[in-house]
This record gives C-alpha cells, sequence and structure tokens, in this order.
C-alpha cells in the first residue's frame, strides 16, 4: 500500500521509515504513522523489540540507526516501544489501534528513582514545552548547548555532584545521565562511547548554529 504522507512540507514515504526502524538491531517490527491535522502532522515511530532490552537503550540505538540512513525531516522525533504490533483481521498492521504516544510514553517513562526525580525535575524547568519523560533525548527537546549550559550548572548546585557538560551531551536522556552519575555507566568502554557522542552532538549542535 501506499503511505505517502506530507511532513513539515516534505513529501515523504512511510514505509521507507519503517523499513530503516525495521533494520535496526534489536527490533522485530516497526511501523510508522503520522498523526495530526494537515498542516501539524509529526512522525511517530512504533518498533517492537526482538528480545528482553532495556527500552531506553533500544531507543537510542533506533535513533542512531535512524539518524545513519535517513534525511533528518524523516527521522520520526517521537519513538516508543509497544509489545506486539496490533493487526486487523486480515492480518495487516491496523494504524488506527496503535497507542497513542504520548499516554504511552509518559507511562513508560516515569521517573524510578529519587536521582531521575531530581534530574528530571531541573530539565524539565528549562523545557517550555513541559512533559518531559525519563527517555526524552534532550536534543529532540529543543535543547541547545546554551540551556544545557544552566541545566548542568543547575544539576551541580542541587545534587552538590561535580561532572563535566559533556555527560549531558554524551547521555542525553534523564534515565542515562543518572545512570552515569551513580557511576552505572562507568566502563572504560561505555564511558569511551558516551564521550564520542558527546564530540557528536556538539558538532551537530555547532553546524546548526552556522
Amino acid at each position: 500500500e501506499d503511505f505517502q504522507v506530507k511532513v513539515g512540507g516534505f513529501r515523504i514515504e512511510l514505509g521507507e521509515i519503517e523499513a530503516a526502524l525495521a533494520g535496526c538491531e534489536g527490533v522485530r517490527a516497526a511501523v510508522v504513522a503520522a498523526p495530526g491535522a494537515r498542516h501539524h502532522r509529526r512522525l511517530v515511530g512504533y518498533v517492537v523489540a526482538e528480545g528482553p532490552l532495556d527500552e531506553g537503550e533500544l531507543l537510542e540505538r533506533v535513533r542512531a540507526h535512524a539518524e545513519r540512513r535517513l534525511p533528518g525531516y524523516m527521522v520520526p522525533p517521537v519513538l516508543t516501544v509497544i509489545d506486539e504490533m496490533p493487526l486487523s483481521a486480515n492480518g495487516k498492521v491496523d494504524r488506527t489501534a496503535l497507542p497513542d504516544p504520548t499516554t504511552s510514553q509518559q507511562e513508560a517513562t516515569r521517573a524510578a528513582t529519587d536521582l531521575e526525580e531530581k534530574i528530571l525535575r531541573v530539565v524539565s524547568a528549562h523545557t517550555p514545552a513541559g512533559g518531559v519523560g525519563v527517555l526524552d533525548n534532550f536534543f529532540d527537546l529543543g535543547l541547545d548547548s546554551l540551556v544545557l549550559t544552566r541545566i548542568h550548572r543547575r544539576l551541580r548546585d542541587e545534587l552538590g555532584l561535580t561532572f563535566p557538560i559533556t555527560a549531558l551531551f554524551g547521555e542525553p536522556n534523564v534515565r542515562r545521565l543518572a545512570g552515569h552519575l551513580t557511576g552505572a555507566t562507568t566502563s572504560s568502554g561505555t564511558t569511551r562511547a558516551a564521550r564520542d557522542r558527546a564530540s557528536l552532538r556538539r558538532a551537530a549542535l555547532a553546524r546548526r548554529a552556522k
């Protein structure tokens, strides 16, 4: 079937995005929807995990995979993990039965620890749209280096911890940042990967500012 939609002035083939998401390691199935009125549509990606994976880790992996294979306007700003694809009587994906992305993300991304709650409160205070979840990527929320500097300063004051601002670039959501600060991601390999991600993000922000 032809699932062409127009989002942000671009005509987009949803099947192309679905194929890119489904090609990511750890993803068993993927579907993309474009809810909203004609001039206010947004892309929403739904993925089913191949096996038992941390949801935040899977979403980060899927997003990075999509960013490498698709132009920016085709990368869904909203990604969510669901248990199974809803199917119609003829065995095809029932797009009308897909869960509301806002509701599903809110249920899946509440703070699980006091530290996550504190970080979430600070980040939310610097995000005009509000409704921040612990798995929401800081950059998808529209936070730039200036705002992240303010968040970093506030977190250091409130938490009484000393850590570099690059942690916010390398671990760009509340759950991963909380894990980093509690030492859950301090192995040399993960730390190196975080530094690499931080460098890429900072370079991307610099290009965007030009």
